[in-house]
């Protein structure tokens, strides 16, 4: 909804999703043959990673990811483990679980910066212009804090997506 409010085009927005997920799994592919590169590439895995490194969406999708946009969702969760242990214990169900839908989240939310990512990049904007764009105006920067009790109602599960809620709400 925020996309569609930020003045993104939808149906792009749904072809660069796609074009994002395609791009994932070819950076996925080369980071297999990347290491492979110490014990020697076939001249068919050599021709490959030029094809993906040649790609125009994974060498978007590289400058995004050194501009630091993807990522956002949940970096704060994992410094807040650092800084104040609960009893949510990694081998617990509930942190398997939390941890489980968690990460289909984040991908979720690296798809759809990538897709307003293009579209911003596409209108003219610097990269760093994007980035500042999408994380205050599209989708939530996850890695700013939430109060202590949004926190303990989206860690126990009461209210779903309260970290979107709480950060997108004025």
């Amino acid at each position: 909804i925020m996309q569609f409010t930020a003045g993104l085009n939808p149906a792009k927005a749904m072809i660069y999703s796609a074009q994002a997920v395609r791009g994932l799994r070819k950076l996925n592919r080369l980071a297999e043959l990347e290491s492979k590169k110490l014990s020697g590439l076939t001249a068919k895995e050599a021709e490959e990673v030029a094809k993906i490194e040649g790609s125009k969406t994974v060498q978007l999708l590289q400058e995004a990811d050194e501009m630091g946009l993807f990522g956002r969702s949940g970096l704060a969760d994992i410094l807040r483990q650092y800084l104040e242990p609960s009893l949510d214990t990694a081998t617990s169900t509930l942190s398997k679980v939390k941890r489980a839908f968690s990460s289909v989240y984040e991908a979720e939310d690296n798809i759809m910066r990538f897709a307003a990512y293009k579209q911003l990049k596409e209108q003219g904007m610097t990269p760093k212009e994007a980035m500042n764009k999408i994380n205050k105006e599209i989708i939530p920067d996850y890695t700013n804090p939430v109060s202590k009790y949004a926190r303990w109602l989206r860690d126990w599960g009461f209210v779903p997506f309260m970290s979107w809620t709480y950060h997108s709400t004025p």
